[in-house]
């Protein structure tokens, strides 16, 4: 007699379930070990040494241009080389005047113009300002009218707004993990939170989530690509937050123990990826997995390594890089790998073309 009904329930519960899991569509990709090292040697790569900048931070690529980004109170913030890096010129001018700022900072997004121009969102840490501008009107004109759309940040995001979703235009995100959500978006006049993914409370003090939670992120495609300081794994999200990827590197206690939960940064836990870059083709992942106590013992001989994926997560390639690099830049135009040395008096990039290093 309640035989049918019940069959109904189930049949329903079994399609929700299963449209629900259609939904996320979350695959999770687990690696034990990498591919055998692919060593990098310095003397193999193209050097720049770049005189008139003092403390450069990371390379760009923007279209076919290289855009060092440079603090220590410079003239401007960004100065731009051609290909070959020839410089042609400098943008963001420091100061409280028209067309000036006072922190500015950039984060891998730039669209086109009808008119083909390049434009870059970037924004001003200090005044929480962020702005479309257009990049050859930048370089040449002493006013603000390369300024294409100026937005204000509200007030609970004004942190490290680092992204904002220039394919869709709905949304800002962070490069790390704040209390409650890895990015936010628009909705209406309001800004929501993700959920957080991982679910890693338990291995968490809860007041400092934000910190056991720190990773570096890329956007690319319409997804977002985040790969965890604290964990060793990396994270692919929709625009709306849900996961459809993770790729997770097993170690001996799989997810690892902070152990101290309420100081992630101490020196006894290991830290895992340092900078990502999620490309057209790949994801690359600059890998390290010591703690701060042992690059510290081990600082002579200390070394990272540059994990390339596919985008089904499969890992492909593993370069070991000649000493602990904290950021990177890939142009996979011309298949360049450049990292930065800070150790040396003047700041010196290394190029390595990975057409010769992956052979």
């Amino acid at each position: 007699m309640y035989k049918f009904p019940l069959i109904i329930v189930s049949c329903l519960m079994t399609i929700s379930c299963s449209n629900k899991k259609l939904e996320t569509d979350w695959q999770h990709i687990y690696f034990d070990n990498p591919p055998p090292a692919i060593n990098l040697a310095i003397s193999e790569a193209e050097t720049i040494f770049f005189e008139q900048i003092l403390v450069p931070q990371k390379v760009y690529v923007v279209d076919s241009l290289y855009i060092v980004h440079q603090t220590s109170e410079p003239d401007n913030f960004f100065i731009v080389f051609d290909g070959s890096f020839n410089k042609i010129g400098a943008f963001g001018r420091k100061g409280m005047g028209p067309g000036e700022f006072q922190s500015l900072r950039y984060k891998d997004q730039y669209s086109y113009g009808e008119d083909g121009s390049i434009q870059m969102w970037v924004y001003d840490a200090s005044t929480f300002n962020g702005y479309f501008i257009d990049l050859e009107k930048a370089m040449h004109v002493s006013d603000d009218s390369f300024i294409i759309t100026k937005t204000s940040l509200p007030l609970f995001v004004q942190t490290l707004p680092e992204y904002f979703f220039i394919d869709s235009a709905n949304g800002i995100g962070r490069s790390d993990m704040y209390s409650e959500g890895r990015y936010f978006k628009s909705s209406t006049s309001e800004l929501n939170w993700f959920g957080m993914f991982p679910q890693l409370n338990e291995l968490v003090h809860p007041e400092n989530k934000k910190l056991a939670y720190h990773a570096n992120s890329s956007f690319q495609d319409g997804l977002l690509y985040s790969a965890m300081t604290f964990f060793p794994r990396i994270d692919v999200f929709d625009p709306n937050g849900i996961p459809k990827l993770s790729i997770i590197k097993k170690t001996k206690d799989n997810p690892p123990n902070f152990l101290d939960a309420n100081n992630p940064f101490n020196q006894k836990n290991k830290e895992y990826y340092y900078d990502m870059f999620a490309g057209e083709d790949n994801i690359y992942a600059l890998f390290l997995g010591l703690s701060r106590d042992e690059t510290r013992t081990k600082s002579a001989s200390t070394v990272s390594f540059l994990y390339i994926f596919n985008k089904n997560g499969e890992i492909k390639y593993n370069l070991k890089l000649p000493y602990l690099a904290y950021g990177f830049t890939i142009d996979e135009k011309r298949n360049k790998l450049m990292l930065f040395d800070w150790s040396m008096e003047d700041a010196v990039l290394y190029i390595w073309d990975l057409n010769k290093s992956l052979k």
